[in-house]
């Protein structure tokens, strides 16, 4: 026999959790980064060894210095956590350097879906 007032019950609490984004959506906070003083580009939409199927796919896709300023200035930071399992991935990037405001340098890479990580000089990572 179907417990209805059971389903009806489980299938409110889950709704309610959707609503709120619990556990759906990765929480996302200001990584809090010195101003962009300089863009370089190294590597555009090459995929890994693995996915040469994709460089067709890959081929199109590029990023302007100016697109990777505002992406660093607008992105959001996530747990590692989030960004391995909850972030959409794609084989097509675009990687290089960067140069922030008081000397704050790191290496930068954005996939074609737009997950991105930032290591920066003093070792730490940033997954946006």
């Amino acid at each position: 026999m179907v417990n209805i007032p059971g389903l009806v019950a489980v299938g409110l609490v889950i709704v309610s959790m959707a609503a709120r984004g619990d556990g759906i959506e990765p929480k996302m906070r200001d990584p809090r980064l010195p101003a962009v003083k300089s863009v370089e580009i190294k590597a555009v939409a090459a995929p890994p060894r693995a996915a040469r199927e994709s460089v067709e796919q890959c081929g199109r896709f590029v990023l302007s210095k100016a697109e990777v300023r505002a992406y660093l200035r607008k992105a959001r930071e996530v747990t590692r956590h989030d960004y391995l399992h909850m972030l959409d991935w794609s084989p097509c990037y675009v990687s290089g350097n960067v140069t922030f405001a008081g000397g704050v340098t790191g290496v930068w890479g954005i996939n074609h879906l737009r997950a991105g990580s930032l290591t920066l000089r003093n070792g730490r990572i940033i997954y946006l």
